[in-house]
């Protein structure tokens, strides 16, 4: 007996919660039917999105075998690249030709290239981090119509169903969410009306397994997005949800972000970051760095003029996101977060206030010198015509400071670094001067610190101390001589 879908009258229904149960209720008495005859069947395979508790967990499913994590059948449920070669290899002269012709290719394009594109599109899937295949669907419409379109994520019960999922819990992609997860958390039981976004996301093919880990009891495994076919529709609604929880103006806020990012304003952009997190509901927060890493990610992605990645892998180092905006003007971003620590809870507002700030400022300082140690904006200096690094630093409950630093701003931050390792050196060497070195020295970092606070034209004015410092120190070192 092979039944497809065996949850299909449950999912259909799943925005009328009385009819979901009265089906459900129908395919227990079948199933607890099919289980007395359990001795005429030589083979039952079903396939679904959930295990529903009334189901699996009273006994009536419980005679049958779980196979959705299993190493053994990793490979049923897509095309292997063995198969995808072998089923579609008279195909592909077709296809590269259909591509170029799209302008989805170059004229110079080949068969790799064709490769690589279908598969950044449709390939992916894995139910054990280690076996990937080729979504079926989605392969076999294409070498249908040989265009590259999101035919799965595109069918419009499937896109329904995960905005339903994606709306009880906005955040559930952000990528802390997403990573060492039990084993049965993943094919767990379910209520009726209470589908957790993960599992549901994972079996209907919006989330797959990048990482199997073994351990003592079990798996733990984390998820990935498995491809561009299924990304945008996860993310326009992840996106979506945000803006509907936040109830705000989604447009206009990111106009403002998108105005205050090119004028360099830091204190601007810090007013815009702060109310998206105070203003997004308190059921929602969660203490920790993916929350508000993914939150920003939702807001940044309803900008149409820019364009994010979030953790792009480069060989450098990996910022927490790159904004690209028009005119080849890169973003670098870094997020530091802090939970406000109990001390500083308990004491007096106006004190409280004070020391919350003064915290935030550490997590932003924090992100800055983290873009420049790693060099995050390295891989994008040969493309980039303007490069701004931008520090995000929160504390407490939503608490943001942004610190920005242009190229103006990094090169006084650098030359303020050299003259402070040359302070110090003369610090070691001196024995009547020391304090004179040490001035220097404090000097010097106070105007790093100050740096980042200025905009532009400010920080130019600022070279003006830089100099009398370097004049300073030349003095001193004279004097040493």
């Amino acid at each position: 007996m092979l039944i497809d879908e065996y949850d299909e009258p449950i999912k259909a229904n799943f925005k009328d919660n009385d009819l979901a149960i009265a089906n459900l209720m129908v395919l227990k008495g079948f199933y607890s039917a099919l289980k007395t005859s359990v001795k005429d069947l030589h083979f039952v395979f079903l396939t679904g999105i959930t295990r529903y508790a009334l189901l699996w967990g009273s006994g009536v499913l419980n005679h049958l075998t779980d196979i959705t994590l299993s190493e053994e059948y990793a490979n049923i449920c897509g095309f292997t690249y063995g198969e995808f070669e072998n089923c579609f290899a008279d195909r592909f002269p077709q296809a590269l030709k259909a591509l170029k012709e799209q302008g989805l290719l170059g004229k110079k394009a080949t068969i790799s290239d064709l490769r690589k594109v279908m598969f950044d599109q449709y390939d992916g899937y894995s139910w054990d981090g280690k076996t990937r295949v080729l979504n079926p669907y989605s392969i076999l419409n294409f070498f249908k119509s040989y265009k590259l379109f999101n035919y799965w994520a595109d069918l419009e019960p499937s896109a329904l169903f995960i905005e339903h999922v994606m709306a009880k819990d906005p955040l559930a992609i952000v990528a802390e969410k997403l990573k060492n997860l039990p084993g049965r958390k993943i094919n767990m039981l379910e209520a009726v009306g209470s589908l957790t976004p993960i599992p549901a996301l994972f079996q209907t093919g919006y989330l797959t397994v990048d990482k199997a880990t073994d351990v003592r009891g079990g798996y733990l495994y984390s998820f990935k997005i498995p491809n561009e076919e299924v990304r945008p529709t996860l993310e326009d609604n992840f996106i979506s949800s945000v803006g509907q929880l936040l109830k705000m103006d989604m447009d206009k806020r990111n106009n403002y972000f998108e105005e205050a990012i090119k004028r360099e304003d830091a204190e601007k952009i810090t007013e815009i970051i702060t109310s998206l997190y105070l203003e997004f509901p308190a059921i929602h927060h969660k203490s920790d760095e993916s929350f508000y890493h993914g939150l920003l990610y939702a807001f940044f992605r309803a900008i149409r003029g820019i364009k994010v990645t979030s953790e792009p892998a480069k060989a450098e180092g990996t910022a927490d996101m790159v904004l690209e905006l028009e005119n080849n003007f890169y973003v670098i971003t870094e997020l530091k977060y802090q939970p406000e620590k109990e001390r500083i809870r308990r004491t007096a507002e106006v004190k409280r206030e004070l020391n919350v700030t003064l915290e935030a400022e550490k997590m932003a300082y924090k992100g800055l010198d983290a873009i420049r140690n790693i060099g995050y904006e390295i891989p994008y200096k040969r493309v980039a015509k303007r490069i701004l690094k931008m520090s995000v630093g929160i504390y407490g409950r939503g608490r943001a400071l942004v610190f920005l630093e242009n190229d103006v701003q990094s090169k006084i931050i650098l030359e303020l670094g050299r003259l402070k390792d040359s302070a110090r050196k003369v610090f070691s060497v001196m024995g009547t001067l020391l304090n004179e070195a040490d001035i220097i020295i404090k000097d010097a970092e106070s105007l790093q610190k100050k740096a980042v606070k200025l905009n532009r034209d400010e920080a130019l004015k600022l070279n003006i101390e830089v100099k009398r410092l370097g004049d300073e120190l030349e003095k001193l070192k004279a004097r040493r001589g």
